[in-house]
């Protein structure tokens, strides 16, 4: 027979709870008495194990206390007083037994309002009481969210937090620190406007007692702290603003206590600024500089407003926002040009960005320091196809690397329209994403010289709309979509730094002001933004969009020609070597660059090819200053575009007879070496240099000249035996011979062939020099800066360059396609040299008249007229 299960002994619980449910209020007090004198906490476990109820039976017990009229049976507030004290010591002993709580009814909550909005009835120290036990009680999770989901108990614990009583304040401030542990808690206390509360206690606080006061204090930073990061900033600002607290939480900014918080806070709530600037928040924090990124960021804030940018400008804190974007580090740089795009916004703001000089300083360093570890790299597209030289092909040896094959195979039709268009992918085309270019400065006459080359397709656009095209162009690189340009991208770090492009940004803003404009208008500025343009790997619209409001700023012609803006274009986007390695040829992003840079020169040509811009260039030719007059020439060969200004310059001043008569004058010096570094602006070209690029514009950039010689030689060369005369044998180891290549015969390289020149001059080998020096020669396109001087000296040496095709390619070398470096080296084999240097004037002289077509007349027609 199974034995039966023990009985559980009940008599004792039954007894304790039947007394303390009914009415003997002597015997309930008792028994409270005997649970409160239990202080060890073995002994109360143990009573708590005893009776595992014990705590939903007092609780009972509170909800029947509760009910009473005091007034009428004063026992029960202190049966009241007994029962908050015994939970109390149960939860903060036995925090398990909570979970009690939150079965149904569940009506803690309610009791705790009842007991707390009883009014003067229930004693402030029996309200203290009621919230010790909240706190206890808020320990258990699903107790503590039972409290949060009573809004009318969550009201009444935030305006505790505000009451005169200190250590009911006390109370109230650790119950809401125990709600505040999770997104639904803090919610309910914000829409109970916690933050008003917080911030008249937070005053309070400079009147109580020193430790006691320093305790509170740290207690509300670190709940307001708690509040910004689980995303109420904006709410909890608004909060505080309405407090009276404002001036102590600014003294703790300052004193560096949850500056970080507070700064949060203060970006958020445009309340909060508001109230800081009452006090005199900027004032205090220029005089007591703080510390430094937390200083900043404070009075970045204020940016935000307009009210608070007046005041960062009335208060000297502008200068410190400026000297921090100097001094700071990469991270707080940015953010302070970020916030400074807010002065967009501010007229007066940009003026006084633009009279500190210093400001326009620091964005010039920084461009200029991007532009040092951030270059453009040059990369050409081959979509061509690559045939084998004709010579190999025919028998049938495939040496693609030889000095013949590379010149046959050079790609001689390729202009900056045609890289333009080959460098867009399909795709771009087909959605309509680039319109055709139907006008190039480099390719065209300027507007009114019609050019019978002009194809009649194409719907012809502005140069207005076409620099905007430029623009488009060049801050989204055409060749994306390219396999090398991808290839090259993913090795290559972040295009753009976030500093350069705001900084861009507000330079663009600063050049739509007239007043602004007249300090924008220098020569470093104007030329940092060309190198910018230039050099970097990618870019934003605002730099060319900033220098095109140059250019066209009419009310400073005299002074954008006398800082030579015609020269910076030239020299910084016209004459840049591409790094493709082909003479002839650029990659895309040049090519466009390039044409951008001659509307530039058109668009100022539209300012100074005027009556009044006429008047300012003659005005720099009566200079006293020959270095003053030798710019006014410079300029009217690059800027002077009209045909019948064009003939009264060259009739009254004689631009190019005085360039070429300076020029010669610094070659027959002595002292040659010292008058090539004659510059005529800081950092920029020599004059030497600035006088042969201007005679090339002289020079047509369409037909031969524009294309490396194209026109005459679209096709391959194909050997013809009965034209040539003899075998094919032979006159396949005679190329070979001349070019280096071949297995049988000596290796030679380009430089050897100025030799092999002068020795068939010398000895008279008419059929060598001939051949070289024919019209369908590729030897021209071995020319370059690296051989021009081995080549020059030949030129002034010899006689049999019948053809003058010899004369053409190094003048045009000379002229259009050399750095400053390699023109002096060049320039060295004539200097001192007065017959020599006779002969190369002559030769220049001749090539200039026999192509000078771009003025439409010969200057020595138009000084006759």
């Amino acid at each position: 027979m199974a034995s039966k299960p023990k009985r559980r002994r009940t008599e004792e619980l039954d007894r304790t709870e039947t007394i303390l449910l009914g009415n003997d209020l002597k015997q309930i007090k008792n028994i409270l008495l005997n649970l409160k004198e239990i202080k060890k906490v073995d002994a109360l476990k143990l009573k708590a194990k005893e009776f595992p109820r014990i705590g939903v039976t007092l609780m009972t017990v509170l909800w029947k206390c509760s009910l009473q009229n005091f007034d009428d049976e004063p026992q029960w507030l202190q049966i009241l007083n007994d029962v908050l004290c015994v939970l109390t010591n149960i939860y903060e002993i036995v925090p398990s037994l909570c979970s009690e709580l939150a079965e149904p009814p569940g009506n803690f909550a309610n009791i705790a309002v009842r007991l707390l909005e009883s009014g003067p009835k229930v004693p402030m120290e029996t309200k203290c009481e009621v919230f010790r036990l909240i706190c206890s009680v808020a320990t258990d999770q699903r107790c503590m969210e039972l409290i949060a989901e009573n809004t009318h108990l969550v009201d009444r614990i935030a305006m505790a937090i505000d009451h005169e009583v200190n250590e009911v304040a006390k109370l109230a401030l650790r119950a809401a620190n125990f709600l505040a542990v999770n997104k639904s808690g803090i919610k309910r206390l914000l829409l109970s406007n916690v933050g008003l509360y917080l911030g008249n206690l937070l005053y309070r606080t400079k009147e109580m007692a020193e430790t006691f006061g320093r305790e509170i204090q740290q207690t509300i930073l670190q709940l307001i702290c708690r509040f910004v990061r689980y995303k109420g900033t904006k709410r909890i600002g608004r909060q505080l603003a309405g407090s009276n607290g404002v001036g102590v939480l600014l003294d703790c900014f300052l004193k560096g206590q949850c500056e970080s918080y507070i700064v949060e806070m203060c970006n958020a709530s445009f309340e909060l600024r508001e109230q800081f600037e009452t006090p005199g928040c900027i004032t205090k924090i220029v005089e007591t500089h703080p510390r430094p990124e937390y200083m900043l960021k404070m009075l970045l804030c204020f940016a935000q407003d307009a009210w608070g940018r007046a005041a960062l400008r009335g208060h000297g804190a502008l200068d410190i926002l400026i000297d921090g974007l100097e001094k700071a580090d990469s991270v707080h740089q940015i953010l302070i040009v970020n916030t400074l795009r807010y002065f967009v916004h501010d007229g007066s703001g940009l003026s006084y960005l633009t009279f500190s000089t210093k400001f326009l300083d620091i964005v010039v360093d920084h461009i200029n320091l991007y532009l040092n570890k951030n270059r453009r790299i040059c990369s050409m597209m081959l979509n061509r196809a690559v045939n084998e030289c004709s010579i190999h092909s025919k028998i049938g040896h495939r040496k693609t690397e030889c000095l013949c094959c590379k010149m046959m195979l050079m790609p001689f039709h390729s202009t900056n329209f045609d890289v333009l268009n080959h460098a867009v992918d399909s795709d771009a085309f087909s959605s309509g994403k680039l319109v055709e270019f139907s006008w190039s400065p480099s390719q065209s006459p300027p507007p009114g010289m019609r050019s019978p080359q002009m194809s009649p397709k194409r719907v012809p656009l502005s140069p207005t709309s076409l620099m905007d095209e430029y623009i488009e162009c060049m801050e989204r690189p055409t060749s994306t979509n390219h396999i090398s340009y991808l290839s090259r991208a993913s090795h290559t770090p972040h295009r753009n730094t976030e500093l350069v492009v705001g900084e861009l940004y507000i330079l663009a803003w600063l050049s739509h002001s007239e007043s602004n404009m007249r300090r924008m208008i220098t020569s470093k500025i104007v030329s940092t933004l060309l190198q910018y343009i230039s050099e970097a790997p990618s870019m934003v619209s605002k730099a060319p969009r900033t220098i095109r409001r140059i250019f066209r700023h009419r009310l400073a012609v005299e002074n954008l020609s006398r800082l030579e803006l015609h020269t910076l274009v030239v020299h910084i986007l016209l004459t840049r070597k591409c790094e493709v390695g082909k003479r002839i040829s650029q990659c895309s992003e040049c090519a466009i660059r390039s044409d951008f840079g001659n509307a530039l020169l058109e668009e100022f040509s539209s300012h100074i090819d005027a009556p009044f811009g006429l008047e300012v260039l003659k005005n720099i030719y009566k200079s006293s200053d020959e270095i003053e007059q030798m710019k006014a020439c410079i300029a009217t060969l690059h800027l002077v575009r009209r045909v019948d200004n064009w003939k009264r310059m060259l009739a009254t001043h004689n631009p190019v007879e005085r360039l070429l008569a300076k020029l010669r004058e610094m070659l027959v010096d002595s002292s040659y070496e010292e008058n090539w570094r004659i510059i005529t602006y800081s950092e920029g070209p020599t004059l030497v240099r600035q006088i042969l690029v201007a005679l090339s514009f002289l020079v047509p950039s369409d037909g031969m000249f524009g294309s490396g010689f194209s026109e005459q030689f679209r096709d391959t060369f194909e050997f013809d035996e009965e034209e040539e005369q003899c075998s094919f044998r032979l006159f396949s180891i005679f190329l070979h011979y001349l070019s280096g290549c071949g297995k049988s015969c000596v290796k030679i390289t380009e430089n050897d062939i100025p030799a092999l020149l002068k020795l068939s001059d010398r000895y008279l080998c008419t059929g060598i020099s001939s051949k070289l020096l024919a019209y369908e020669s590729p030897l021209r396109n071995l020319i370059s800066g690296e051989t021009l001087p081995n080549y020059l000296e030949v030129m002034l040496s010899t006689g049999s360059d019948t053809c003058h095709v010899l004369r053409d390619a190094c003048i045009s070398c000379l002229l259009s396609d050399c750095t400053e470096e390699q023109m002096f080296t060049t320039l060295k084999v004539v200097a001192g040299n007065p017959v020599a240097v006779d002969a190369l004037m002559e030769i220049l002289q001749t090539f200039l008249l026999a192509y000078c077509r771009r003025r439409k007349i010969k200057y020595e027609e138009a000084k006759a007229t």
